[in-house]
Order: C-alpha cells, then sequence, then structure tokens
C-alpha cells in the first residue's frame, strides 16, 4: 500500500524532528537491533542481572578467611596524691606518669560452622537464578513491545494512506460531479453529497495523520530512531499453524519453560533459604581464632614521695600470640530471632502464592494466545476474500455509474467498503504476526531468530 505521495507526507510530519534523532529505513529485525541497543527498559533489566550476580561471590566470601589489622598509637600522663601512714608518722604520696604506647595486631577468623552462612551460599544462588530469568523475560518482552510498536505504526500507516486515497478519489469525484450538474446530468443533491464527502475525508485524513505520528512516536521511544519507510508482510506470508496442534501442548511447555515461572520457582527457593536463615539465630557458631600483636612503649616517672624526688624513665616492649576456638552460642535476644523466624514464613506463603499464580497466568495466556492464532489465520482469510469481493463491488459500482444506474453516494459508499476491506486485512495479518509471537512469549520459547524469521516474510 505505501507510495510516494505518503513518503512525503510522514516525511513532513517528521523533518521537524530529524535533527535530533536519524530517520531509518528498516525491517522488523533491524527495529528490533536497535532496540536492543537503545531501549532503555532493557538497559534497566541488564544492569539489574548484572547487579544480582554479585550476590554469589559476597556470600562466599563470608565463609573465607577473614584477616583484619589494627594500628593503634597513643600517649598517656597521669599523676597521683596521697599520704601514707607508717608508724605514727605521715608520709607524702605524690607522683607523676608520662608513658607513650605503640601497639599493632593481626588477626584471622575463619567460620568453621555457621548455618546462616551456608543458606546465604544458596539464597544468592536463587537471587541470581531469578535475576537471570526476570532478565531474559525483559529480552521476550521487548521484542513483543518492539514488534507491538512496529505493526501499530503499520497500521497506522495503511489507514493514512487509505483516508488519502479516499480523499483523492472523492476529490475526482466531486470534480466529476460539478460537471455532470453543468451539463444537466445530475441533480445538485449528488454534487452536494460528494463535497459533504470529501470535508468528511479530509477530516478523516487529519485524525490518521495525528494517529500515525503517535505511532511512529511511540516506536522511536524504544528504538531511539524514527522509521521511515517500515517494511510491511507481503503477499505470500504464509499462515503456519502452531506446532504442536494442540493448546494442552503448549500449555504444558508453558509451565516448564515460561521464564516469569521460572523466575517465580526461585523467588520461592529464596524465600525458603531466609527462612532458614532466620532460624539459624538459634543455631551456635564455630570460628578459627589466630591473632598476633605486639606493643612498644616509652615512659618517665617522678616520685615526690623521697627526697629529694626521684625521676625514672624506660621503655617496655609486648608480643602475643594466639590461636583458638571460639563458640557462640545465643541464648536470648528478647524474642527478635522468633518474630524474624514468622516474618520470613509469611513471605514464604507469599511467594508460593505468588508462583500459583504465575502458573495460571501463563496457561491462561498461552491458551489464549493458541485459539488467537488459530483464529487469526481464518480470519485473514476470511478478510481476503472479503478485501476481493470489495473490489470487485466497487468496480461494477462504477460502472453502474457510469450508464445512470447508481448514484455518486453509491461509489463513495462501494469505495469506503473496499478502502476499510483492505485495512482491515491487513489488520489481520498484523494480529496473526503479534499473536504468534505472543504465544511463543507465553512458552517461554520467543528469540530472536523468530524475529529474523518473521521479517523474511516482509519487503
Amino acid at each position: 500500500m505505501k507510495n510516494a505521495k505518503f513518503s512525503l507526507i510522514l516525511g513532513g510530519l517528521l523533518g521537524g524532528f530529524t535533527a535530533a534523532s536519524p530517520v531509518v529505513a528498516a525491517d522488523l529485525l533491524d527495529v528490533y537491533r536497535l532496540a536492543v541497543e537503545n531501549d532503555p527498559q532493557i538497559a534497566i533489566a541488564a544492569a539489574n542481572f548484572q547487579a544480582a550476580q554479585e550476590l554469589k561471590p559476597q556470600a562466599r566470601a563470608q565463609y573465607l578467611p577473614q584477616i583484619q589489622g589494627t594500628v593503634e598509637y597513643g600517649r598517656t600522663n597521669s599523676t597521683s596524691e596521697g599520704e601514707q601512714f607508717f608508724a605514727g608518722q605521715i608520709f607524702l604520696d605524690d607522683s607523676e606518669n608520662e608513658s607513650t604506647d605503640t601497639s599493632w595486631s593481626v588477626s584471622l577468623s575463619q567460620t568453621i560452622f555457621n548455618w546462616a552462612t551456608i543458606n546465604q551460599i544458596q539464597q544468592a544462588a536463587a537471587e541470581v537464578a531469578r535475576a537471570e530469568a526476570e532478565f531474559h523475560a525483559a529480552q521476550q518482552e521487548l521484542i513483543v513491545r518492539v514488534a507491538e510498536a512496529y505493526f501499530n505504526l503499520l497500521a497506522t500507516e495503511d489507514s493514512l494512506e487509505a483516508a488519502l486515497i479516499n480523499k483523492e478519489a472523492i476529490g475526482r469525484q466531486l470534480e466529476q460531479s460539478r460537471k455532470r450538474f453543468e451539463v444537466g446530468l445530475i441533480a445538485i443533491t449528488d454534487v452536494q453529497e460528494s463535497q459533504a464527502a470529501f470535508d468528511q475525508a479530509t477530516a478523516e485524513v487529519i485524525a490518521a495523520e495525528q494517529a500515525a505520528n503517535s505511532a511512529s512516536e511511540n516506536l522511536r521511544a524504544v528504538i531511539g530512531e524514527y522509521v521511515e519507510d517500515p517494511a510491511a508482510p507481503t503477499g505470500e506470508m504464509p499462515l503456519i499453524a502452531p506446532q504442536p496442534s494442540s493448546a494442552d501442548a503448549w500449555v504444558d511447555t508453558a509451565l516448564a519453560q515460561n521464564l516469569n515461572v521460572i523466575a517465580s520457582r526461585f523467588a520461592l527457593e529464596s524465600a525458603e533459604q531466609v527462612t532458614d536463615i532466620r532460624r539459624s539465630g538459634h543455631y551456635p557458631t564455630l570460628d578459627l581464632v589466630a591473632r598476633h600483636s605486639e606493643s612498644d612503649g616509652d615512659f618517665d616517672s617522678l616520685d615526690f614521695t623521697s627526697l629529694p624526688p626521684a625521676a625514672g624513665n624506660g621503655s617496655i616492649t609486648r608480643s602475643s600470640d594466639f590461636i583458638g576456638l571460639q563458640l557462640n552460642v545465643p541464648i536470648f535476644s528478647g524474642g527478635s530471632t522468633q518474630s524474624r523466624v514468622r516474618e520470613a514464613a509469611y513471605q514464604e506463603s507469599a511467594s508460593r502464592s505468588a508462583l500459583k499464580q504465575a502458573m495460571r497466568t501463563a496457561e491462561a495466556q498461552t491458551r489464549d494466545s493458541y485459539l488467537s492464532v488459530i483464529s487469526d489465520i481464518a480470519r485473514v482469510q476470511a478478510l481476503k476474500q472479503a478485501y476481493e469481493s470489495a473490489q470487485t463491488a466497487l468496480k461494477a459500482t462504477q460502472a453502474g455509474y457510469e450508464v445512470g444506474t447508481r448514484t455518486a453516494v453509491d461509489v463513495l459508499d462501494a469505495r469506503r467498503n473496499e478502502l476499510q476491506a483492505l485495512i482491515n486485512y491487513q489488520g489481520a495479518r498484523y494480529d496473526y504476526v503479534l499473536d504468534t509471537l505472543r504465544l511463543k512469549q507465553a512458552a517461554g520459547t520467543l528469540t530472536a531468530e523468530d524475529v529474523a524469521k518473521v521479517s523474511t516474510w516482509m519487503e
């Protein structure tokens, strides 16, 4: 249905935006590749998946040796004043002390048993698997979003082109009506009917232009560029029934491979591990601990007890080594542990219900998409025949108008019917492609290869 006039009109609509976003001619596969590079939502999903992958090394690190070093330096000043009684006499007991201390230590600890840490490693693995499933689900969702925006653009372009053709044809019909009226072949009412139809067609073109512009903007929001001349399905596009040819078989595949279901399963596994982690708050932990420390100190002292006062100074060096086992046994935490266990149990129950909901949703979407594809095939075939019949009816009406058996209104109605039949036929083919992709998405088998296959049906 594409023609040069439509391309010029759409180019004019987008002319004010080309400085910010380039205009490209592309098929569905080209558009998908641009979306993979430029879509913000898939970029967010990829970053979240990469962030989740760091949970594994963080969890493993808690079971690896922990080494810590400490260095301290300080000065101490102290004075004392007092009296001592001895043999009935009073002696002064005053002194001043000043010391400088430097110390350092290195300690190593290795977990021998900590049930919470063991479960955290398993919980991290479940979280990474869940994030991976969600990322792949986002990739499949991107395919469907791109296809929906792409075929919506095609549909609005079809409507716009049909509106332009309709307006142009009605304009010619209006001109013919005026000439026939001038020579007395028709009544003025035929001219007025043609004029009213022309005005209505003008309004329809304006509305179709706005719809096409909005569809182009929606696609640009995904891929970052405008598409000027999108490829459309050819007349030889095959109508392939789903294989296997059983809704139950597709449902079985969906329950096993649907990515939202898989993500929910791993979310439940993660919640179960969290419950075990919280219960481990009641369990003892055992660690191997090794420590080496050294300290150096200098001191100055002045003793006022003696006459004259006596002064002294010196230094001292100490070192120590320790190695042993450290057992920690939780006794009472004010009820916090029990409360956290109950909280985790409720969250686990919610995750189990979320899994059940995901499975039901996957089954419903799979059955609906399967039946939609079957229905689309029959609908495309029926609408193709309807379009051919509308073409035949238009030719017959035009011939009747030429010989005076049909009116201009009849011709206008027949032309509208033909154009609407064409739009319906094209739209049904777009729906067939979209429902095919949605069926594979629901089953969890949608890949970029499916996009490439659809692109071979287009030009």
